[in-house]
């Protein structure tokens, strides 16, 4: 045993519990309640070995002391059809007389649903359930799960509930038809690292309290038909280092994407996916999908092939504010990769119906040109990291009356204070003379000077202004 092994349970009593409770290990129907017994029994704060083997649970294992449980090698089945109760329930209302939980640890089993020899499609709801602070049970401020293996329910494999903070699942392997790993109205400082999860499901689904923080998904390999990481709600989330593939069988009623933010019942706010790699699939349209979000950053991401019509990132019309660093790109099929700069055919593709975005060369069709102004193939207009907006490409002249609206910035695109812009105008010969636009913080894009009546272009390169708010979105917007 490695010291590391030893840190949640140095203090505690060792308990034997195949030994003292008379555990068979051999799928005898009454193991299970020899191991609720042994729950029972041992005052808190106990350390319950159970020794390898296969047992048999006929009814739910309800942890209500603070045990620390080793269960390495061990395989735990649940054989019932309960659809609201769970293999393994954690629910602690004795911690050894503390007002809370802390340093609760799981090390090691496999843990599955089964199934019911009478009806196969039968089955529990989750392989583990950890619940904190509702009612008498006591609220959980630091646990962790290790080493195992988790499989089957009708719902998520292994689900965390209200009052369960700072507490981390670690070196798992976890797979679900109906989902793998779920955060549910739990507060802050949750992780899921260093483990392997998959199925027909999702793969770690997070719908955290209002005003939690920190909830962590990091060095995984997450293969899912479905969403590998569905952010419903959350706040200040971090998905990083995860190798993200999707599963080559269709689901019905296709995701959206590989990492999915929905923001269903409040904003999800300053999120961070950075350093993933998305590898494929065939039913992999997009790879990361904003909704009713704000301020989150994707950069240093690798992002596979996606299927046509799709993109690598999609911005719905509720996302605001996010930016898209210049860390990430494109790769080819198989190990080919391709630059994204050279190579046209694999640049990010980014759906950009959001606001405020950082990152994104926006056409012509986010500017509002007005009065007959139009716009060469070329042009756009970009607002990077630093909240600097940057424009490139040429106008083509409309009305030349001073004071003519040429174009309205976009939200987010706005300069703090007025501003009087140079810009250089060309005809058909070559560039010609200059004219002088007015830039205000309303957005509006006015003509200031004349305009050679011979001008068919006004070259955008010279606009250039930091943004207002430097550079975050304006106040209520």
């Amino acid at each position: 045993m490695a010291d590391e092994d030893l840190k949640y349970s140095e203090s505690s009593a060792w308990v034997d519990v195949r030994a003292k409770y008379g555990l068979k290990g051999n799928n005898d129907p009454g193991d299970g309640a020899r191991i609720q017994l042994a729950f029972d029994r041992e005052p808190a704060l106990s350390t319950l070995v159970i020794a390898r083997g296969v047992y048999r649970i006929d009814a739910p294992l309800v942890m209500t002391k603070l045990h620390h449980l080793w269960a390495l090698g061990a395989s735990f089945r649940g054989m019932f059809g309960t659809v609201d109760r769970d293999v393994l329930e954690i629910k602690i209302t004795d911690a050894g007389g503390n007002l809370d939980v802390r340093k609760l640890s799981i090390f090691g089993g496999i843990w599955s649903t089964g199934v019911l020899a009478t009806n196969p499609t039968e089955s529990c709801r989750h392989a583990i359930s950890v619940t904190g602070g509702v009612g008498a049970i006591l609220p959980i401020v630091c646990m962790n799960i290790s080493r195992f293996n988790a499989a089957g329910g009708r719902d998520a494999s292994i689900a965390f509930y209200d009052s369960v903070a700072h507490s981390s699942i670690d070196l798992a392997e976890i797979g679900g038809d109906n989902g793998c790993v779920a955060f549910r109205r739990t507060p802050d400082g949750n992780k899921v690292r260093n483990s392997t999860i998959g199925g027909k499901g999702t793969g770690v689904e997070i719908d955290t309290l209002d005003g939690a923080f920190n909830t962590r998904v990091l060095d995984n390999v997450i293969v899912c038909v479905k969403e590998g990481i569905n952010i419903i709600n959350s706040s200040q989330y971090t998905i990083i280092g995860n190798q993200m593939e999707q599963s080559p069988t269709p689901a019905s009623g296709s995701p959206p994407a590989m990492i999915v933010v929905r923001g269903t019942a409040r904003t999800c706010q300053r999120g961070q996916i950075l350093y993933n790699n998305f590898g494929g699939g065939t039913n992999a349209v997009n790879m990361i999908h904003i909704d009713n979000a704000r301020n989150i950053l994707i950069d240093g991401n690798t992002f596979g092939p996606v299927f046509s019509p799709g993109s690598d990132i999609v911005l719905t019309a509720n996302a605001v504010g996010v930016r898209i660093g210049p860390s990430n790109f494109t790769r080819g099929l198989g190990t080919a990769l391709r630059d994204a700069i050279t190579d046209t055919s694999r640049k990010l593709i980014v759906a950009d119906s959001g606001s405020e975005t950082f990152g994104v060369f926006q056409g012509a069709a986010k500017f509002g040109l007005a009065n007959g102004w139009g716009a060469v193939a070329t042009f756009t207009g970009y607002k990077d990291l630093s909240g600097y907006v940057r424009f490139r490409g040429q106008l083509t002249p409309g009305t030349l009356t001073i004071g003519t609206l040429i174009m309205t910035l976009p939200l987010g695109m706005r300069p703090s204070e007025n501003f009087v812009c140079i810009l250089a105008t060309a005809d058909t010969s070559g560039p010609t003379t200059s004219s002088a636009v007015d830039v205000a913080t309303t957005g509006a894009v006015t003509l200031r000077s004349t305009v050679p009546a011979t001008a068919t272009q006004i070259m955008m390169q010279g606009l250039s202004f930091h943004a207002i708010g430097d550079g975050t979105y304006l106040p209520g917007s």
